[in-house]
């Protein structure tokens, strides 16, 4: 992915806050996904879901954004 889903959500104008209304995704698990700490959310499918529904809410393909969370695992 070339730009970062935080990048992507503030190139956007929008706010953490924002995409946790909109997604129902607590603005902890979302700060966790943007800086890579994913050790914060609990299980595996819950990362994959969260990633997946917040690429999808800002347009990015979830291939695209699920690498670097495949890279932690890989690291793990």
């Amino acid at each position: 992915m070339k730009k970062s889903l935080k990048e992507i959500r503030k190139s956007s104008g929008l706010e953490i806050g924002d995409i946790a209304r909109a997604t129902c995704i607590t603005t902890r698990y979302i700060q966790a996904i943007e800086e890579g700490d994913f050790s914060e959310i609990p299980a595996d499918i819950y990362a994959r879901g969260y990633i997946r529904q917040y690429a999808q809410y800002l347009g990015v393909p979830f291939p695209e954004a699920i690498k670097e969370y495949e890279t932690y695992l890989e690291k793990k």
